[in-house]
């Protein structure tokens, strides 16, 4: 039996998640950002290269939900400390000038000016010069190309290592936006346990659309505007972005990860004990069942949740909170996520203590405390651990 062991750590507004799998022979990181101090993100970054197992060079993958800073903001330094073999980022479509613009409404929506440049060039740099980045093995954007995947599937054909699974298309439903919704389902398998990432993508109409929006020297003066703090003229690129996008779309857009041991016949009991973190704030450890679902801030709908539900009909170990526990989020707007919620034995909350958004809602928190689930919070000064056996 091996040891398997995850962390929720203590960045505050934010989310930065570890697994290590088999007692430390596969690392993986699913988010890294805060939109608090990135100290916080910094240090829990220090802390966490240090503590895996000698001989490890390298990260084997690294998951960005979406790209907004609280999610994002810690990714450049902790490529400073650690390769990476391989990051998974939303896919933005293949015309560098809409990409430039969708980072420029992330990065420069509420025209904060220059303070969000390197931010946003990394971003850039991310999407459109990989090769620039030091550190990083391998950049692949969710949902680029299904022939892409089935090549690599053929290519991987023989090995036991890592395999790619399915793409799903989804009929149009009357209340989702694009006029051909997109779900992408893409799997990996490492020996003994297995990924599965679901998101939404952006339509070929939508992409068509803010192509003909963007004026045509966009690509060349997007970069000079913000150098010069033209806030002005990137306005005017953002508002393109917004004729054709909601406030929502990147949350929308976030990569949700279910990630499970092959064997998941044993179910273990709980077991909760408080101990000291390297910070001398608090750690809250245990023991869950068999599977971990990673939200970001992504919107569950019932086509995501029908995909999800069929891997674990009777229940689930660990949930982390959609959107730091926003109602929307959690709620939605249909009456399935009520049903899906019932199934997890422990509700992760990772939000900053103080943050303007109100998170988790109180609402939120009223009714996970009416479930079996035991709701556990993340925050500056309080990080979750938990252990999968298999």
């Amino acid at each position: 039996m091996s040891m398997n062991k995850f962390c929720f750590h203590a960045v505050g507004q934010g989310l930065f998640y570890t697994g290590s799998l088999f007692d430390g022979k596969f690392n993986f990181v699913y988010d890294c950002g805060t939109e608090n101090s990135v100290r916080y993100v910094q240090n829990e970054i220090d802390a966490y290269v240090d503590s895996l197992p000698n001989g490890c060079k390298a990260l084997d993958f690294v998951v960005i939900s979406h790209m907004h800073r609280d999610h994002f903001s810690g990714l450049k330094y902790l490529l400073s400390k650690i390769r990476v073999r391989n990051l998974y980022l939303p896919y933005l479509g293949n015309n560098p000038a809409v990409i430039k613009v969708m980072l420029a409404e992330i990065f420069f929506g509420e025209l904060l000016g220059v303070k969000y440049f390197d931010d946003y060039s990394f971003a850039r740099d991310l999407y459109l010069s990989p090769y620039r980045v030091n550190n990083l093995d391998n950049v692949r954007y969710f949902g680029e190309n299904d022939d892409e995947y089935r090549q690599e599937r053929e290519r991987r054909k023989d090995e036991t290592e890592i395999e790619t699974t399915r793409s799903v298309t989804v009929e149009e439903k009357d209340d989702w936006r694009y006029v051909t919704e997109l779900l992408r389902c893409f799997g990996l398998r490492k020996r003994g346990w297995t990924f599965v990432f679901v998101n939404k993508q952006i339509s070929p109409a939508e992409q068509s659309k803010l192509d003909s929006l963007i004026p045509i020297d966009c690509d060349r003066c997007l970069e000079n505007m913000i150098l010069a703090e033209d806030l002005g003229g990137i306005k005017k690129i953002v508002d393109n972005y917004k004729e054709v996008f909601p406030k929502t779309f990147f949350n929308d857009m976030s990569t949700v990860l279910l990630h499970f041991p092959d064997d998941r016949s044993a179910l273990i009991s709980p077991l909760c004990t408080k101990s000291l973190t390297h910070g001398g704030g608090a750690i809250l450890s245990f023991i869950a069942q068999h599977s971990t679902l990673l939200t970001g801030d992504a919107m569950l709908d019932d086509v995501m949740l029908s995909i999800l539900m069929s891997y674990f009909p009777y229940g689930y170990g660990v949930l982390q909170l959609p959107h730091h526990g926003s109602a929307k989020n959690y709620f939605g707007n249909n009456k399935k996520p009520l049903e899906f919620w019932r199934k997890f034995q422990f509700m992760i909350a990772s939000f900053g203590l103080g943050n303007q958004y109100c998170h988790p809602n109180v609402s939120v928190v009223n009714h996970i405390h009416s479930l079996p689930a035991e709701l556990l919070t993340c925050n500056q000064t309080q990080s979750v651990v938990y252990s999968i056996l298999n």
